[in-house]
């Protein structure tokens, strides 16, 4: 039963999906699964971003009272933070494709259960915001092969992390900055939670 049964959308509503939930759910699994493997390029980046998401999405759903979605959502933030321990650069143990692509699916699985099932519209801008890094790194990638006519998934030296390394920074540096933007957009996902605007845009 872990499906999306509706979507809330600004200015328009709440709008039940019926069956179109089933194959929104697979393509949601599959994108957020490819997204972290995608960004597991360097030593701790991927660890670092999920811990940081799986700790917001366990805090979203205990305020939506998701107890179960709140918990796997704290396990995978503790395995990842104690994996984190072993994957700074430079690393001794690597997650490796069948790693990133499993926790991928668990943050898709537990974002799903745990806060797109809410009928309210923070309930669809939260996961966008708390996952907004490897959203973004991957849409510019992406993006920039199709205008140079290279296939969409081929591997290049384009990502975020490329890019900090060419300009000088050290791995630890540049996985630390990407994990500083990943955490204050996350809370900023949190903030619009728990301290919503007014309708005049003044903070609760």
């Amino acid at each position: 039963d872990l499906t999306f049964r509706h979507i809330t959308l600004p200015l328009i509503g709440d709008h039940d999906v019926g069956w179109v939930g089933y194959p929104l759910t697979v393509l949601w699994i599959v994108l957020l699964a490819n997204l972290i493997n995608l960004i597991d390029g360097m030593d701790s980046l991927a660890a670092g971003i999920v811990a940081i998401a799986s700790a917001s999405f366990a805090l979203l759903a205990a305020s939506w009272g998701r107890a179960d979605a709140a918990v796997l959502a704290g396990i995978i933030c503790a395995a990842t933070l104690a994996f984190l321990w072993h994957n700074y650069h430079p690393a001794t143990i690597f997650m490796g494709d069948s790693g990133a692509l499993a926790l991928g699916f668990l943050l898709a699985t537990v974002s799903v259960e745990g806060v797109l099932k809410t009928a309210a519209t923070i309930a669809l801008v939260a996961p966008m915001l708390v996952i907004a890094v490897p959203i973004l790194d991957t849409s510019f990638v992406v993006l920039k092969r199709l205008k140079y006519r290279r296939p969409a998934w081929g591997a290049d030296h384009n990502h975020f992390y490329h890019r900090f390394l060419r300009i000088g920074y050290s791995q630890r540096r540049t996985a630390a900055y990407l994990h500083v933007w990943a955490a204050l957009v996350a809370a900023y996902a949190l903030l619009l939670r728990f301290l919503p605007p007014r309708p005049g845009g003044e903070i609760d």
